[in-house]
């Protein structure tokens, strides 16, 4: 029996530079209310996880890395006081570690993945078929696999299942610009309407299933725990003020892109109007924001949606591995 998460999601919407210095930065760009802002030393992933940073183009204080497997060693080391990552990755890599200086406090995305053909129309148990999909084992893969056994009755022994290195890898073979082509191609946002649009309407893409929309069937729980914003603690403690202000800025930029995707495109826009700085910064442009988020594509989740982060991970746990799984504790949590 599935277990039902008490969360409250408003709106649901993931990975190149040096590193900082750890001190954080008095931003010299103005919020709304005209005043500098508070951002501490910050590193991302380029794409989807970005989308709570749209108003930040211009901060010196912030790094976007595109090699998503750098980031670990970044809780490890002096230099950044808030990272984003893997949620459910990142608070292993802090157990592992014995990391105690680095707690989670925000989910910002819960799910912007999707399995789509350009030759089928859905996936019927008995079919054998090929799936070509990225990141063999990682949180996403392991949701797909399950779903596909647990909830929609397929073998995985009927597919066969190849993997990339990244989305974009998948992205290329469905666009046709690869040496192979498969039945099926899971893939993620906004990766897959880059590939749309390159296609045109003359060379349809078929939705087969949305990962979140069967996740909330399966288990009752409408997101997914994908990227997350983890703080260091001691940082935190010793300017708390700070970076209230900055997850007060954090929340308003996700809340943006929920329920105004133009205003949010525009903040991005204010930084550079050339599409190719945008997709240097953020790792998508204005104009893909503004498409994809017309029904929340990126997975975006309001800060406060989630009435509690550590139930919210521990039992996304609990449905995808079984009673048995290894919890995590209130210390890893803000």
């Amino acid at each position: 029996m599935t277990k039902k998460l008490p969360i409250l999601l408003l709106s649901s919407l993931l990975l190149a530079a040096c590193g900082g210095d750890g001190e954080g930065s008095l931003s010299s760009s103005s919020s709304e209310a005209g005043e500098s802002s508070f951002v501490p030393a910050l590193l991302t992933p380029s794409g989807a996880p970005t989308i709570a940073f749209t108003d930040m183009g211009g901060e010196e204080s912030w790094d976007v890395e595109s090699q998503t497997t750098k980031i670990p060693a970044a809780f490890q080391a002096p230099g950044y006081d808030a990272i984003v990552f893997d949620g459910v990755n990142g608070l292993r890599n802090l157990v592992k570690n014995e990391n105690e200086d680095f707690a989670l406090a925000r989910w910002l995305t819960g799910g912007n993945f999707h399995l789509v053909s350009r030759t089928e129309e859905s996936l019927l148990p008995g079919e054998e078929k090929t799936v070509f999909s990225f990141n063999e084992g990682a949180l996403p893969d392991l949701v797909f696999r399950h779903l596909l056994t647990e909830e929609l009755g397929i073998d995985l022994a009927d597919l066969s299942i190849e993997y990339g290195n990244g989305v974009q890898d998948v992205a290329t073979a469905l666009r046709g610009a690869g040496s192979k082509s498969y039945d099926y191609y899971f893939i993620a946002e906004p990766a897959l309407t880059a590939a749309r649009n390159a296609l045109g309407e003359e060379n349809p893409v078929h939705e087969i299933y949305d990962l979140r929309e069967e996740w909330e069937k399966a288990t009752g729980s409408p997101a997914l725990p994908q990227a997350a914003l983890f703080l260091r603690k001691s940082a935190y403690e010793a300017n708390e003020e700070g970076f209230s202000s900055f997850l007060e800025r954090v929340d308003k930029n996700l809340a943006l892109a929920i329920e105004d995707p133009e205003k949010a495109a525009e903040a991005m826009e204010s930084y550079s109007e050339d599409p190719q700085e945008q997709q240097g910064r953020w790792g998508y442009s204005a104009s893909t924001l503004r498409e994809v988020q017309e029904d929340n594509g990126f997975g975006a989740i309001l800060p406060g949606a989630i009435e509690d982060n550590r139930e919210f991970v521990n039992g996304f746990l609990q449905d995808l591995e079984g009673e048995g799984t290894t919890l995590f504790g209130e210390s890893l949590f803000l």
